[in-house]
């Protein structure tokens, strides 16, 4: 855990034998990087420091997580990054999406933009703010370039590609389950909100939207993946 305030990380003693010593290295990485971003550029969003340290860290986006990612943004549960910003998510299936989401945000802006430009963007943070340092940057507002982002996450999805890539069934299955119950979750939020508003203005239950032909999405249960299932992506914590 990065402690900015103090240029100081710590680590719980009884989590070094689950860390590991080849996952120690890049842990310490990424914390430290947490420490610097916080010195330089103060005040980034949970997002983007988050995908920063990942990259210093050198965590890249494998085969798997990507697939995850594209279902995800195919399938309209992909976290947006301003959902990011305001609440990291506590679930661990749904942080590591929102872990692998901030990633890949990072990663196509060196992939298209190069390191350096991605430096001076967060170098002009401090005096600029976040929306208007992208844009300088970038040439491109921060709000288009995500939306386009998630655009062709979801055009690039495809269930074969990621088996040839040599994500196996059981994994692919896990990532669609983990889709599945974000879906179902949706779906049910909505249906308790109809109800309330039947109930409020006394015009009928909300079962009759179900009636009308609007089926509910297969429960996680259906999906094969259990309702408390990971996605199989694994983020550093911090």
């Amino acid at each position: 855990m990065a402690i900015p305030h103090a240029s100081a990380i710590a680590i719980r003693a009884e989590r070094l034998d689950l860390i590991g010593p080849n996952a120690l290295g890049a842990t310490l990485r990424h914390e430290i990087a947490h420490v610097a971003l916080a010195r330089h550029a103060p005040g980034l969003p949970r997002w983007l420091d988050e995908g920063l340290a990942q990259w210093a860290a050198g965590r890249r986006l494998g085969p798997a997580e990507r697939g995850a990612l594209e279902a995800a943004a195919r399938a309209g549960e992909l976290p947006p990054l301003e959902e990011i910003a305001r609440a990291f998510p506590a679930r661990h299936d749904e942080a590591d999406l929102a872990y692998a989401a901030s990633l890949v945000f990072v990663e196509a802006l060196v992939r298209e933009f190069g390191e350096p430009r991605l430096r001076a963007f967060v170098r002009t943070i401090p005096r600029r703010g976040v929306e208007a340092a992208f844009e300088d940057a970038f040439a491109i507002s921060l709000a288009a370039y995500g939306a386009a982002l998630r655009e062709r996450l979801a055009a690039s999805w495809s269930f074969w590609r990621d088996l040839a890539y040599g994500a196996s069934a059981i994994t692919v299955a896990a990532l669609l389950a983990v889709v599945a119950y974000l879906r179902y979750r949706r779906w049910r939020r909505r249906a308790l909100a109809a109800m309330r508003e039947a109930e409020a203005g006394g015009s009928g239950s909300a079962g009759g939207t179900l009636a009308r032909g609007q089926s509910p999405p297969p429960s996680p249960e259906d999906a094969g993946g259990g309702g408390s299932g990971r996605a199989g992506i694994s983020g550093s914590s911090s």
